[in-house]
């Protein structure tokens, strides 16, 4: 494999993990406290806790404007997921009923993380050039922090970009 290629897979590998780990944090919120008050600091867990507090504020208001689509969503990719748990459980074993839950998983997933790419785009593109920064600091980190089979370290700390000055 060339090193481009070996790039770009270490690339979509870090942007899935970030993806599943931005939409987890957002379904756990929701699944959580669905009936959240409008005083309560909403965040995507440490990952947004670098923010300024505008920036957080900014985050809250788009993500409450989200808020109703998102809860249907969620509450289903929960339900398929104890579907699937549960069709892994079965006996006898059912190979569609496994693959139907995870079928609506994935389309779950999808549709949540369509909502949240949406969310993001909007509140990034407010957010403060510091804001905006820190962030990609807090994600450039998170790719490499929690790596499972390595130690923390970038795989091609080469071809990343220099962090910006705080």
């Amino acid at each position: 494999m060339s090193s481009t290629a070996k790039w770009l897979v270490t690339a979509l590998v870090a942007s899935l993990g970030i993806n599943l780990f931005v939409l987890g944090a957002w379904a756990g919120k929701i699944a959580r406290d669905g009936s959240r008050h409008g005083t309560e600091r909403v965040t995507l867990g440490p990952m947004t806790d670098s923010l300024s507090p505008e920036g957080r504020q900014l985050l809250r208001k788009s993500m409450d404007t989200n808020h109703k689509e998102a809860i249907p969503i969620f509450r289903q990719l929960i339900a398929a997921r104890d579907r699937a748990t549960a069709a892994l459980d079965a006996e006898p074993y059912d190979a569609d009923n496994y693959a139907a839950a995870l079928r609506d998983i994935r389309t779950y997933s999808e549709a949540g993380q369509t909502l949240l790419h949406a969310t993001l785009v909007d509140v990034v593109g407010k957010l403060s050039p510091a804001d905006r920064h820190r962030l990609a600091q807090e994600i450039r980190h998170r790719q490499y922090a929690g790596r499972p089979h390595g130690d923390g370290k970038p795989l091609h700390k080469d071809k990343l970009a220099p962090p910006p000055p705080n």
